[in-house]
């Protein structure tokens, strides 16, 4: 074993983890490709202002070991794949799913049922692919969250491109209103 290659504890990986969401996602002052990709020992210099310790092989052992798909690495690149408030061109397959999920606090349902779901801080409206995930997203904002049906083949005969920017994360621009309705029942999941 590399002498030089240590497994980060449970929270120095979470420290770190939010360090390189914070970059790649938000910091508009990070060289990056358009696509959103930046060089792993860029980012890793840039995150050694804060944490001393960090060296490539760190940010690398985040990205592989992220259990929510939050990163990618292209040989010595890297990049968020959801979760921009920076402009980067993604470059994901479309969904290939009839109904995506989206959870909202209760007092939000006649908001979005009428207005629709904007990105809001973000560029796209994120998805979760099973009522499940919508909650555990949903419980961020509320603590009984509504699940909303989002219909992505009514979308996308609306003109509006769905991606799929990993196996827990869609995103989308917008979600029209007509796209939209409460769960009912256990009938999509």
């Amino acid at each position: 074993m590399d002498q030089e290659f240590t497994f980060l504890d449970e929270k120095q990986r979470e420290r770190l983890s939010r360090l390189m969401a914070f970059h790649l996602r938000h910091d508009a002052t990070i060289e990056r490709t358009p696509e959103g990709f930046v060089s792993v020992q860029k980012l890793a210099e840039i995150i050694r202002r804060k944490i001393n310790w960090v060296k490539p092989q760190h940010i690398r052992e985040v990205a592989i070991f992220d259990t929510k798909g939050r990163y990618e690495l292209d040989g010595q690149l890297i990049r968020a794949r959801y979760g921009h408030s920076v402009d980067v061109k993604l470059d994901y397959p479309e969904a290939d799913v009839d109904f995506l999920y989206y959870a909202v606090a209760p007092d939000a349902v006649p908001q979005a049922t009428t207005e629709g779901l904007k990105p809001l801080a973000r560029k796209m409206v994120h998805l979760s692919p099973t009522v499940d995930k919508a909650l555990e997203a949903g419980k961020i904002r509320a603590d009984n969250p509504v699940v909303l049906v989002v219909d992505v083949r009514r979308a996308k005969e609306m003109g509006i491109k769905i991606l799929k920017a990993s196996d827990r994360v869609y995103l989308a621009p917008e979600v029209p209103p007509q796209c939209i309705k409460p769960l009912e029942g256990k009938s999509h999941y």
